[in-house]
């Protein structure tokens, strides 16, 4: 089953959906603390930076992944 991506707090902070070339950091399952966030190999595209995430969350066993802001 595919971890469900959020993208809410990401588009409150930045009032616009997480799209481009950059640095991207998720959280899972809801573990938002400066340690638990988790670095996407940078520099990278949103989409591979999600395809990456999802990969970090089958290894973590999380379920939601949610885009830092």
């Amino acid at each position: 089953m595919k971890s469900q991506v959020s993208t809410r707090d990401y588009e409150f902070s930045h009032g616009k959906k997480p799209r481009g070339f950059g640095s991207w950091a998720f959280a899972f399952d809801g573990k938002d603390d400066v340690g638990s966030v988790w670095w996407a190999p940078a520099p990278s595209t949103y989409t591979a930076a999600v395809k990456a995430a999802r990969a970090e969350a089958r290894k973590r066993n999380a379920r939601d992944v949610e885009v830092c802001s």
